[in-house]
C-alpha cells in the first residue's frame, strides 16, 4: 500500500473484512408488521432492512480480512469500485490505474480451493431496532465443510472479558482459514449481545442456546420509550426519499441506570465507525460528580415508528415505538484554572450517526443541541464554559466548523459591534488578526475554543472577501483584476501566517529547508481554502 494510503481515512466496503460484513437495522416495512412477529421471527416477518458496511474492522480483524475467506462475488466487485473511487478521490494527476481487478491490499491474505475458486463468505449482522441485541446470519460458498454443531460447549461460556485474548495468534500463511467460531468470537467485540447464529440456514452450535436465561429480559424489539429526556423533535426525510419520519433527540445522564445499561449494550458498535473506539462505563463516575470529578452523559438520536399491535383486525392498534439512529457521548470535567473563566468543560468523545441516516442534517441538529445544553446547564451554580471535541475525524471537523460558523454568523447579526469596527475589505488591516479581547469575547459567548474562534473568523473574512469580489466584478471597475488579486494575496498571507504558528513543529521538522517549508505551507493553504469554500458553498 502506498504511504499516502496509510494516512487516509478508509470508507465503508473498502477492505476485505468490510466487504465480507453487512450490518442491517431491522425495522418494519409497513404499519401492518406487528411488534410481536418481529420479535418472534424477524427473518419471516414484514420488515425493512437498512443495510450498510463497516468502515473500520481492525479491532476485530487486525489484518482487515477474514483469513482464508473472500467476500461473495458481487461484494468483491463492489469493493473494487469503492477502492478505485477512494484512490481517485485523493489523486489530482489522473494517474490512477482503473483496472477492473484492482482491490485493497487487504485482499492478499486469502486461501484458494483446489479448483482455483475462492472460499467466499457473507456475514450479516442483523441489529434489533433498539440495537441492544443482534442476530447473525452467515453464508459460505462451500457449505459442505461447515458443521452447524462444531462446538459441544456453547461458545459464550468459553469467552473471556476480551474474547480475542483466547484466540490463537495466526501467522500470515495463505493456507490457513479462520473457522466460524473464531469469526464469531471476533465479531462479538463489536456487536451487541448475540441472540442467535445461523450458518447456511442452519443453527450454529451453542450460540443459539447461549442466552436462554437472558432471553426473558433480552429481545429483538423496539424501545417502548426513548432513553433520557426529549430535548428536540423534528421531521426528516429518509434515504433521500420523499417519505418523512419523526426523530427525537434525548439527553441521558450517565448516573441513570437505564441509560448506563442501554449504553453498555450498544457501545461496541462504535468500533465499526471510530478508529480508536473503546467502551466507557457511564455509571463508573457517578461518585465523581459530587467530588468535583468527571462524569458522562449521552445525547441519543431515535427514530419514531408507528407499529400495529394486535392479533386480528378487531383488536389491532397503533403504538409508538423507537429505534436507535445515533448518539454522542459527552464527558464533563472541571477546569478550575481555565482562563478567562473557570468552570466545566464539555467534551464530545464519540459521535455516531448510522449510515442510513447520514447526510440528512442529524449531526448538525445534535451538535446544536449540545451547545443549547451547554447554555442552559447550571447545576448548583456551576456552568459549562467550553465545548470541545476529542480527536475528531475529518467528517466531524467539517460538521463542527459548519455549526460553529452558523452560530458565529448569528452572533454577528445579534452583536454587530464584534465586526462593525473592522475596516473594509480593501483596507490592509482587514486581514489582520482580531484583537485578543475580541477573540476572548467570541470564545465566551459561543463556548468554543480559541482555535475554533480563529477558524470562524477566517471563514467570515473569506466570505466577506468573496462578496466584495463579486460586487467588484459586477461593477466592472477599471483595474479590478489587479485589486482582486491584491486582496486574495492578503488573505493567502493571513492564512499562511496562522498555519505557520499552528503547525510550527511540522515545519521545523522539514529536512528540505525553506523551499520545503514553502511548499508545505502552500499545500496546507490550498487544503484550508478548499475546506472553507466547501463549507461556505463558494465555487
Amino acid at each position: 500500500m502506498a504511504d499516502t494510503d496509510v494516512d487516509r481515512e478508509p470508507v465503508a466496503g473498502l477492505s476485505a473484512a468490510s466487504s465480507c460484513i453487512r450490518i442491517s437495522l431491522c425495522l418494519p416495512a409497513t404499519a401492518s408488521s406487528t411488534a410481536t412477529s418481529l420479535a418472534s421471527n424477524p427473518a419471516t416477518s414484514s420488515q425493512e432492512l437498512l443495510t450498510f458496511r463497516p468502515v473500520f474492522t481492525h479491532q476485530c480483524f487486525p489484518e482487515e480480512c477474514l483469513k482464508g475467506w473472500r467476500p461473495m462475488i458481487d461484494a468483491e466487485s463492489e469493493a473494487g469500485i469503492v477502492y478505485r473511487s477512494w484512490k481517485r478521490s485523493a489523486d489530482t494527476s489522473n494517474n490512477i490505474c482503473n483496472a477492473d481487478g484492482e482491490l485493497h491490499p487487504s485482499f492478499t491474505n486469502h486461501q484458494r480451493r483446489d479448483n482455483n475458486n475462492y472460499n467466499r463468505i457473507d456475514v450479516h449482522v442483523k441489529l434489533a431496532p433498539s440495537c441492544s441485541t443482534c442476530k447473525i446470519e452467515i453464508k459460505t460458498s462451500n457449505s459442505e465443510d461447515i458443521s452447524v454443531d462444531e462446538i459441544d460447549v456453547p461458545a459464550w461460556k468459553k469467552m473471556k472479558a476480551n474474547p480475542l485474548e483466547q484466540l490463537p495468534i495466526r501467522g500470515s500463511q495463505m493456507d490457513e482459514r479462520m473457522d466460524i467460531n473464531d469469526i464469531l468470537q471476533r465479531l462479538s467485540v463489536a456487536v451487541p449481545p448475540i441472540l442467535s447464529v445461523h450458518v447456511n440456514g442452519g443453527r450454529f452450535g451453542g450460540w443459539n442456546s447461549s442466552m436462554k436465561t437472558e432471553k426473558k429480559t433480552m429481545n429483538f424489539q423496539y424501545l417502548d420509550q426513548p432513553i433520557g429526556r426529549i430535548v428536540k423533535s423534528y421531521l426528516r426525510k429518509i434515504n433521500k426519499s420523499k417519505a418523512e419520519a419523526k426523530f427525537v433527540i434525548t439527553m441521558a445522564e450517565g448516573t441513570e441506570k437505564e441509560a448506563s445499561d442501554y449504553q453498555e449494550s450498544i457501545q461496541k458498535l462504535a468500533r465499526w465507525f471510530i478508529e480508536s473506539a473503546d467502551d466507557i462505563d457511564l455509571s463508573g463516575n457517578s461518585d465523581n460528580r459530587e467530588d468535583g470529578g468527571g462524569y458522562w452523559s449521552v445525547l441519543y438520536l431515535f427514530r419514531e415508528h408507528s407499529v400495529c399491535h394486535g392479533e386480528d383486525n378487531d383488536t389491532v392498534e397503533h403504538i409508538v415505538r423507537y429505534s436507535l439512529a445515533g448518539y454522542l457521548t459527552l464527558f464533563h470535567f472541571h477546569a478550575p484554572f481555565k482562563r478567562p473563566e473557570p468552570g466545566i468543560i464539555l467534551r464530545v468523545c464519540q459521535a455516531i450517526i448510522f449510515p442510513p441516516y447520514q447526510r440528512a442534517g442529524h449531526g448538525s441538529d445534535m451538535l446544536h443541541s449540545v451547545y443549547e445544553y451547554a447554555e442552559k446547564y447550571a447545576p448548583e451554580g456551576s456552568k459549562i464554559v467550553e465545548v470541545n471535541v476529542e480527536d475528531p475525524a475529518p467528517g466531524f471537523i467539517a460538521l463542527r466548523n459548519c455549526v460553529d460558523y452558523s452560530r458565529f454568523s448569528k452572533l454577528v447579526a445579534a452583536t454587530p459591534e464584534i465586526t462593525d469596527s473592522r475596516p473594509g475589505v480593501t483596507e490592509k488591516d482587514f486581514f489582520s488578526p482580531l484583537s485578543e479581547e475580541t477573540f476572548v469575547k467570541i470564545t465566551i459567548l459561543l463556548k468554543i475554543t480559541k482555535r475554533q474562534a480563529q477558524i470562524v473568523h477566517e471563514m467570515y473574512t473569506l466570505e466577506q472577501l468573496m462578496k466584495w469580489r463579486q460586487q467588484t466584478l459586477d461593477a466592472s471597475n477599471e483595474n479590478c483584476r489587479d485589486s482582486i488579486q491584491d486582496m486574495e494575496t492578503q488573505y493567502r498571507l493571513m492564512i499562511k501566517k496562522s498555519l505557520r504558528a499552528l503547525r510550527k513543529e511540522e515545519l521545523g521538522a522539514c529536512s528540505g529547508g525553506k523551499e520545503e517549508q514553502k511548499a508545505l505551507l502552500e499545500q496546507w493553504f490550498q487544503e484550508t481554502l478548499a475546506h472553507y469554500c466547501k463549507l461556505l458553498r463558494i465555487r
